[in-house]
């Protein structure tokens, strides 16, 4: 009987043991989460500002006679360029004030290759004149840039084992509320 007592309260103490290990263990790795994510933080305010600072760039060219305003100063600055990669690269600079000085990127961008193969300076000069120009008359030139800083997470929840189905389903309806009001 003594013995029985003993073997049980030796597999309580080995559980309590256990349990505070596994504390141990989760309180370890909250930390490393906050950690990262301290460190995911910064690096997202490091790349805001260097992508604000580059827009600034951009937006001085764009009040510098470095900017091509229209059509025709796209045409005569053009043809006076010999080799296609001074072209290339011409298309790219106006194209890239736009795109990235003023923010433009969901209406005016246009990638510089497709499947490996770059762009001509022919096609980059027509989304310039027949896509990013007609949407720059219709826009007021920013000043500044828009400031783009990374979003606060909420709390860092914990979770042991996998989220069920009613759980889902529960995060689903009360997002549909707040959407409501």
């Amino acid at each position: 009987m003594a013995s029985e007592r003993h073997r049980w309260f030796q597999s309580c103490m080995c559980s309590g043991k256990i349990r505070i290990e596994e504390a141990a263990a989760l309180q370890k790795q909250s930390n490393y989460k906050l950690e990262k994510q301290k460190i995911l933080e910064k690096a997202k305010i490091v790349a805001a500002t260097e992508e604000y600072t580059q827009a600034l760039v951009l937006i001085e060219q764009y009040h510098s006679p470095a900017c091509l305003r229209n059509e025709e100063q796209v045409e005569r600055e053009y043809v006076k360029l010999t080799s296609e990669t001074a072209k290339i690269n011409l298309m790219k600079q106006q194209i890239t004030i736009r795109v990235k000085g003023f923010g433009w990127k969901e209406t005016c961008h246009h990638p510089w290759s497709k499947e490996g193969t770059m762009f001509t300076g022919d096609q980059l000069k027509d989304h310039l004149v027949n896509t990013i120009f007609p949407y720059e008359r219709l826009q007021i030139i920013p000043t500044v840039p828009k400031v783009n800083l990374p979003t606060r997470q909420s709390e860092l929840k914990l979770t042991l084992g996998t989220v069920s189905h009613d759980d889902v389903q529960g995060l689903n309806e009360n997002s549909k509320e707040l959407e409501e009001n």
